[in-house]
């Protein structure tokens, strides 16, 4: 039996409908996957560096590593190199390893605008051997008592206090340091939980932004992540970690730690 040239051409025309409908959809749930699997395996990575970095160091937690939050952060950046592959190290603005200018808010209902980090300008960054570009950034300043004779920070430092077992009350403003991750380093888009996400190491460890125990407003998911009331974005870690997705592109009121974990 033989079409004709004005049936083949209808075929066609059904066809390129369809895929036209599914294509953004398929290639929309595989950027998914993807964006999911890489953040997922540098948690896992970061963790185990983390860990190894603690016991290596006489099992100090990160808390006793320097007299302040410039003093630890400098002490990570020292060891990193010996606990994960990089390829390059960009000081300061440098480009290469991520995006050395900002990035925009990447979910619906952000605030318009580039988002820079206030220390993005004097913080170092790196491009890691998996492709993935990590900003490495200092957590909590101690808040020394001029008062005081003896001023040992580490002893009246109310930062860098919290850790992985007990996060409920504020990891990322007892913090001892905090790590901007992008996934595909400095290619695009550069979109904060799109393809860049934040995460808070902790006395003892490292814990994804926006964790379910987080009680600091602006850090939990359902005002940093999903409703985006601040200009300062990067709370969506812990939701794709723990739930394997990104719905909070799809259905943000939905969605919450005490409510639905997608949109299915």
């Amino acid at each position: 039996m033989a079409f004709t040239l004005a049936e083949i051409l209808i075929t066609l025309g059904i066809i390129g409908v369809v895929a036209a409908i599914t294509m953004p959809t398929l290639i929309g749930n595989h950027r998914e996957k993807v964006t999911v699997t890489r953040l997922t395996q540098t948690y896992s990575l970061l963790s185990q560096a983390i860990e190894r970095m603690i016991q290596d160091q006489s099992d100090l937690t990160i808390q006793y590593w320097g007299e302040n939050a410039d003093a630890r952060r400098a002490k990570f950046e020292e060891l990193l190199p010996k606990y994960v592959q990089i390829i390059k190290t960009c000081k300061k603005m440098q480009r290469g390893c991520i995006s050395p200018t900002g990035y925009t808010p990447g979910v619906i209902g952000a605030p318009s605008g580039i988002w820079i980090a206030g220390s993005s300008a004097i913080t170092n960054s790196y491009l890691l051997k998996n492709g993935v570009g990590i900003r490495v950034s200092t957590g909590g300043y101690c808040q020394q008592d001029t008062t005081l004779e003896k001023k040992v920070c580490s002893e009246y430092d109310p930062y860098c206090t919290n850790s992985k077992p007990s996060l409920d009350y504020g990891t990322y403003n007892n913090s001892c340091i905090s790590l901007f991750v992008d996934i595909n380093g400095p290619a695009g888009p550069n979109k904060t939980d799109i393809d860049a996400f934040e995460f808070i190491i902790v006395q003892n460890g490292i814990v994804p932004a926006g964790s379910p125990k987080e009680i600091i407003w602006t850090q939990r998911f359902d005002s940093g992540c999903a409703k985006f009331e601040q200009n300062v974005n990067g709370k969506c870690t812990a939701w794709v970690i723990y739930n394997k997705n990104m719905d909070y592109l799809k259905c943000p009121d939905k969605l919450g730690w005490n409510k639905a974990s997608s949109c299915k």
